[in-house]
């Protein structure tokens, strides 16, 4: 009990000496101090939130940022790594094309040239093995209607050599021409797989294998046709890299 009474006794002259002058008046120099004091606390401590508000924003965004910079660069190596694949693949794919037209020519030859009848009969195996592999490097799921190139009507004329040039100069709406000429656009290989198809279709014709005339010039057209094919599917490899 005399606690409390001390306590109260002690509250009420904190306060007369906080806010009463001695003229028994209140002291407004005091109360504006404390008021003053207060505000300053009060700013001090909403000050102090804000910059907790402020740096646990700031961290936030430096660590979305942070992430999505790592999102991106892992993006980026990813499809990096996409095009290296796709490249390589295009380039493998080039080397083979090349590779298999070369034993075309060269076993097409050995053919032609070989006297024993069992050494030409493997050869021959092996020279159909190469140009279906050949065709398979080109094989496409275009349809092929009536309009367009049937080269076995070439290498059913009497001189199909030269009707097969005569067709590219003296016929140029013949779907014949039209087809020789679409395999040496020079800017896209856009519809070229069905008449390279049909191309290779004509190495292993019997009509046209038995005539060296024939053959030699289907070959010149040939090589013009894969080498301007894989000269432009070799820029698109360039730029995927």
């Amino acid at each position: 009990m005399i606690i409390n009474l001390l306590d109260i006794t002690l509250i009420t002259d904190l306060i007369n000496f906080l806010f009463i002058n001695e003229h028994n008046k209140l002291n407004w120099t005091s109360i504006s101090l404390i008021i003053s004091g207060s505000f300053l606390l009060i700013s001090f401590f909403a000050n102090r939130k804000r910059e907790k508000y402020f740096f646990e924003e700031a961290a936030s965004t430096e660590k979305k940022l942070l992430e999505q910079s790592l999102e991106l660069q892992q993006k980026i190596s990813d499809e990096k790594i996409h095009a290296d694949i796709i490249s390589q693949a295009r380039i493998k794919w080039i080397q083979d094309v090349r590779e298999t037209t070369s034993n075309v020519f060269s076993l097409y030859y050995q053919c032609c040239t070989v006297e024993d009848k069992n050494l030409r009969t493997e050869l021959s195996g092996k020279y159909s093995a190469e140009v279906l592999k050949l065709r398979l490097f080109f094989a496409t799921l275009e349809y092929q209607d009536e309009e367009n190139i049937n080269f076995n009507q070439i290498s059913s004329h009497d001189e199909p050599d030269k009707y097969l040039k005569d067709i590219q100069t003296k016929y140029p709406d013949d779907p014949s021409s039209k087809a020789l000429k679409l395999l040496k656009n020079l800017d896209s290989n856009e519809g070229k797989n069905i008449y390279m198809v049909e191309l290779i279709n004509e190495l292993a014709r019997s009509r046209a294998f038995t005539n060296q005339n024939y053959m030699s010039s289907l070959f010149s057209e040939l090589v013009v046709a894969v080498s301007i094919y894989l000269k432009i599917d070799w820029e698109k490899s360039k730029k995927i890299i």
